[in-house]
Parts: C-alpha cells; structure tokens; sequence
C-alpha cells in the first residue's frame, strides 16, 4: 500500500464523507475504497468517521465561540465570490467580440455563484448559529 500522504488522507476523507451521504456501512465504504486504490478495513473506516465527527463537533463550537467573527467571514467570502463573478461576467459582456470560450466561462460563473447561495444558505440553517444571532440580537436590544 503507498505511503499516507495528507493528499491522500484527504481523498480517503472524501470517499468516506461521501459514503456517509450514501448510508453505507463501514463494510460497504472499505469495499467502496478498496475498488478506488484505498484498501482499507471496516475499523479503520470507523477511525475515519469518528475524525470526521470529531472535526465537525470542532468546526461547530469554533464558530459559536468567535463571537460571530468566522460565521461573518464566511458570508463576507460568499459576497466577495459573487462580486468576482460579476466583475467577470461584465467584462465578457463587455467584449466586442464574444467567443465559446465565454459561454463556457458564463456557464461556470453561474455555477459558482449558486453554489455561493447554496452555502450562505447552509449556513442559514446552523442550529447554533441561529442561536448565537439570537443571543447578540438580544444584547443590542437592551
């Protein structure tokens, strides 16, 4: 078996975030892995899931800490990504002369954009964000 490289310890994540999504069993995902190059057995597979869980409970709480700050930055870098989008969708616009390439372009673009609204949407519905909005709406009112 080649050697863990954090490259491939990221695609194994992946595999495995992605077999969470499908409801495989750990038998199942170290099957899925083994027919991608990744030959793993089902208890290393639960390491994995039980890392993932653990980096998500971290992700969590680090928001919920920051006073808001990370939550904001992560909205700040949605808007920021669709300001760059329109920037370049009106230079394309703007062209004398358009090309396929720009309708390619404009395609991707348009991707990148809702995939944009799909994560500010995301975090929209954060349990524990909602309750640490409310919590600093409710220090501005008094």
């Amino acid at each position: 078996m080649p050697k863990l490289t954090a490259e491939r310890v990221e695609i194994i994540t992946q595999h495995i975030n992605d077999c969470n999504i499908w409801r495989l069993t750990a038998e199942e995902t170290a099957q899925y892995l083994a027919l991608r190059g990744f030959p793993l057995d089902a208890r290393t597979v639960k390491k994995y899931r039980s890392k993932i869980r653990k980096s998500a409970g971290e992700w969590i709480a680090r928001l919920a800490v920051s006073k808001r700050n990370d939550y904001i930055h992560e909205y700040k870098e949605r808007t920021d990504t669709i300001r760059l989008c329109e920037r370049e969708l009106w230079a394309i616009n703007n062209k004398k002369i358009q090309t396929p390439a720009d309708k390619i372009r404009i395609e991707a673009l348009a991707k990148i954009m809702e995939c944009a609204k799909i994560l500010t949407d995301l975090y929209e519905r954060v349990p524990v964000l909602a309750a640490i909005r409310q919590t600093a709406d409710d220090k501005t009112d008094c």
